[in-house]
């Protein structure tokens, strides 16, 4: 499970089958909670279990803030898993 990106309590990971799936990021963190984003322009969310709305918006925001280095960090982990 690739870490992608840590942003103050949340880890932003991805699976390795994930690379057969449309571009997201799974998020733990900050409590019990977890969360699918996908990474499409405007990062939105896929399901979360666990998370205040606010929360959801915070994350969701530091997708949106980040979404490009994601979108390179998801790439580089997918060609790597093929290669």
């Amino acid at each position: 499970m690739p870490v992608l990106l840590r942003v103050g309590p949340y880890v932003f990971f991805m699976v390795m089958f994930d690379c057969l799936e449309r571009m997201h990021v799974h998020v733990r963190g900050g409590g019990s909670g977890s969360a699918k984003v996908w990474l499409d322009q405007d990062a939105s969310l896929g399901v979360s279990k666990g998370y205040t709305p606010r929360e959801i918006e915070r994350i969701v925001g530091i997708v949106r803030e980040h979404r490009l280095v994601l979108v390179d960090r998801w790439i580089e982990a997918c060609e790597g898993a093929t290669a």
